[in-house]
């Protein structure tokens, strides 16, 4: 049978723990690459590489057009785990240490482990003002992360020796900046949207298994996608930002959500009806 699953993110606790120094032995990685940004015409990737050898870990950040949100995935051999579990994460100090969901994957011919972390943000969730808003972040306090660490369930640490995030968070900032003004929307525009647009119904009901893309052999996929809306709250274009498995499946996406897919519209401070963005994923799954 087959299923379209819409989902909004990785449920991700905050918590606070004493150092992983205390506990466990902390693997150093120094960067042996400079920062890469790539300029993608549906995101902006942020990637570096640390260690040596089999030691050896990259770290991608993809920002989606969020200006402090962005999907963090990491690849290297030490990053064997069985399956999908519970890992910690701390940009800097240990005040911003979370536990997140981390779906994994192959990737190679040496099928080297891909840990998928989901939607994060140098400052967790659990520090902001608002409990329902991503925390704010000065470029200040970018300048302090200068670490991200990680711990396996196995108890291995990592840290790797990011530098001071400053300087390539703004990098990433202008690429996303740039990147929504090719989609037809100024950012400055984008910063003064108080209310998002909201989907008319469930968006589970915009896809169904008789959407499940033709001549396709019983696969399964994760499509991410970002929908311009405009004032009258209709689709007025949709991009794939990633999509694994036949790029079938995220062109399928796209083609049923222009034409079923219907929103309140965004609203700026004055209660305007505004164009706007509308991020979300599907993911595609065959039982049985």
């Amino acid at each position: 049978m087959r299923h379209s699953t819409f989902c909004f993110g990785l449920l991700i606790t905050c918590f606070l723990s004493p150092s992983a120094d205390a506990k466990n032995v902390v693997t150093q990685l120094a960067p042996t690459s400079k920062w890469v940004l790539d300029y993608d015409t549906t995101s902006c990737k942020l990637v570096r590489s640390f260690g040596e050898g089999d030691q050896t870990i990259v770290a991608q950040f993809n920002g989606y057009g969020l200006t402090n949100v962005f999907e963090l995935r990491l690849l290297g051999r030490p990053l064997r785990i069985a399956n999908a579990r519970t890992v910690t994460l701390a940009f800097g100090n240990e005040i911003s240490a979370r536990k997140v969901k981390a779906d994994i994957g192959r990737i190679g011919e040496k099928g080297l482990p891909l840990l998928f972390l989901g939607r994060q943000s140098l400052i967790p969730r659990s520090l902001s003002s608002d409990p329902g808003q991503d925390a704010e972040i000065t470029p200040q306090q970018e300048a302090a992360i200068d670490s991200l660490t990680l711990t396996l369930p196995n108890h291995d640490v990592y840290r790797l020796q990011t530098g001071p995030m400053a300087q390539p968070m703004a990098a990433m900032r202008t690429c996303l900046d740039d990147l929504v003004r090719s989609w037809g929307l100024e950012p400055s525009e984008l910063k003064h949207v108080k209310t998002d647009a909201k989907p008319i119904g469930s968006p589970g009901g915009w896809l169904g298994p008789d959407d499940y893309p033709s001549g396709l052999n019983d696969e399964d996929s994760n499509v991410a996608f970002v929908l311009v809306v405009n004032k009258v709250g209709e689709v007025e274009n949709c991009y794939v930002q990633s999509v694994t498995n036949d790029p079938k499946f995220g062109s399928t996406v796209c083609e049923k959500l222009r034409k079923r897919a219907r929103f309140h519209p965004a609203l700026d401070e004055s209660g305007q009806a505004v164009r706007s963005l509308y991020r979300n994923r599907v993911s595609w799954r065959v039982i049985g």
